[in-house]
């Protein structure tokens, strides 16, 4: 077996950005959309299809273990105890490490927003624990991967353990990189960030979908660098995905929640050519109330917690960025006439005797009223608002045969009971139509696919996980992939494809 060197250009900073000029060919023609058959699967490197593996490489792979933590207020105040609230993007990790097994393998990840900064509460030691348990393995802690002294010869000699026969493959130690945002590099796609992380690496490995819509240095630059492959998860996320997405002119249904609408601008519009009604809750849906004139007394948006500002001064309470797309999306909605955008009608507000901490006394029921008569933030959609959304999913299904039902995001600050309400009466309702569908052969075959880590962590507290039709662990790559563009991570790979067939056709 003949081992592949590293790419002829990998070595030179300045020109790893350059293309082949048939790789350029190739992604021009290409379908926006990158198909599995498109991009290099890991399985065919170990099976020897590709020949760049030996006994002797290392493997590192790009994970998601931006899992959502429980806290008390917002990210900032983080308590360096706050526990997972899913595991579900840990236990996503297992098939990869047996995937890779017995060759040494490098984990890479980030956790929250630290922009460009460490921070103590969002270091990826803190899950060192959680990953032992689910994954049965030691995990060595390797730091800042920014840092030479990051992996020593010593701690890859740990790494080898299973291929040198000293523990079984089952048991082999893992390497885990510090949070890759705590540097600016990172997200900038900065070449030397990716040539340092792939140091002490041959070949490189992406499992993480949620981050496929990222041209980040550990998704985008890096397979300038090293060979490069699709994940076993990666893979079958796709798999499952694209067919379902491939709506064929028939209508779906969005419901998202989330915080910001600017972010999400392109998305939106791109949704509203696919689905018959965009249903918002969260921080989107209040930015739309506002833009509307439906927002009363001092109201605010629900990542705001404990600001007050009066009604004259909106900008106070949102971003003004916010409202002017909020206010762009709602004069493009006017033109779409085949699309609605639902909002809420009635809200439970945030609690009263709010503490500066974020402390609030979880056992008494919110207040629940109109929109209109809001005094306080918007915490969580209303019960009428919920009503209303169940007969359009009901009416929907018996009209329209194979309905799709998107759904990111909770509708509320469902991190904080029991401001989580509306998302679970909404999630295990579909969960009940898409049950129904599948044994009864009721309401038209409905189809629920959910998609990013809120989603899934409400879905378990929900305990209908396994009644969807698909929950993907990606969040705006899951969304991104309606735009029907290719994501930068996949069409990051599709070339590094190209370029290796060009490495073994030259030999």
């Amino acid at each position: 077996m003949v081992a592949m060197p590293r790419l002829a250009y990998s070595n030179d900073l300045e020109s790893s950005n350059s293309e082949p000029s048939s790789v350029k060919a190739a992604a021009k023609a290409a379908p926006k959309v990158a198909l599995v058959a498109d991009l290099p699967l890991f399985e065919q490197a170990k099976q020897g299809l590709g020949g760049w593996l030996d006994a002797s490489k290392v493997v590192l792979a790009r994970i998601d273990l931006n899992i959502p933590l429980a806290s008390h207020s917002s990210e900032q105040k983080l308590a360096a105890t706050a526990e997972p609230l899913s595991l579900a993007r840990i236990d996503a990790v297992i098939p990869l490490i047996e995937q890779v097994s017995p060759y040494p393998l490098l984990l890479c990840s980030h956790l929250g927003r630290p922009l460009g900064e460490p921070r103590d509460e969002l270091s990826l030691r803190r899950l060192l624990p959680h990953l032992e348990r689910r994954w049965q393995r030691k995990v060595i802690f390797l730091g800042d991967s920014q840092k030479s002294g990051a992996l020593d010869e010593a701690t890859l000699v740990q790494l080898n353990a299973a291929r040198l026969g000293q523990v079984a493959p089952e048991k082999a130690p893992i390497g885990l990189f510090e949070n890759l945002r705590f540097h600016k590099g990172e997200e900038q796609d900065s070449l030397e960030f990716a040539a340092n992380l792939a140091a002490k690496a041959d070949l490189f490995v992406n499992d993480a979908f949620s981050v496929c819509h990222r041209a980040h240095a550990s998704t985008s630059a890096i397979t300038t660098l090293l060979p490069s492959y699709v994940g076993c998860s990666l893979r079958d996320e796709l798999a499952s995905l694209l067919p379902l997405l491939a709506f064929g002119g028939q209508k779906a249904i969005a419901i998202l929640g989330g915080a910001k609408v600017s972010t999400k601008i392109k998305l939106l519009r791109s949704l509203m050519k696919h689905c018959s009604a965009l249903v918002l809750g969260g921080n989107m849906a209040n930015c739309m109330l506002a833009v509307r004139g439906r927002l009363g007394g001092n109201n605010l948006g629900s990542n705001n917690l404990g600001s007050r500002v009066g009604n004259k001064d909106l900008a106070g309470s949102f971003a003004q960025r916010e409202l002017e797309v909020a206010r762009e999306l709602d004069a493009y909605a006017e033109c779409q006439k085949d699309c609605e955008i639902i909002l809420p009608c009635d809200a439970a507000l945030a609690p009263e005797n709010l503490g500066a901490d974020g402390s609030y006394d979880a056992s008494l029921a919110p207040e629940v009223v109109e929109v209109e008569k809001a005094s306080r933030a918007l915490w969580d959609i209303g019960p009428q608002s919920c009503r209303s959304i169940e007969r359009l999913l009901e009416k929907t299904a018996e009209q329209q045969a194979g309905t799709r039902v998107i759904v990111n995001g909770p509708l509320g600050v469902f991190e904080r009971p029991p401001y989580d309400a509306s998302t679970l009466r909404l999630l295990r309702f579909l969960a009940k139509m898409t049950k129904q569908g599948k044994q009864q052969a009721r309401h038209g075959n409905l189809r629920s696919i959910c998609g990013g880590g809120d989603t899934v962590a409400a879905l378990e507290r929900a305990g209908v996980a396994e009644d969807f039709t698909h929950i993907s662990l990606g969040g705006g790559a899951f969304l991104e992939l309606l735009t029907e563009a290719e994501l930068p991570a996949l069409r990051a790979l599709r070339i590094c494809k190209e370029r290796m067939r060009e490495v073994e056709t030259a030999r």
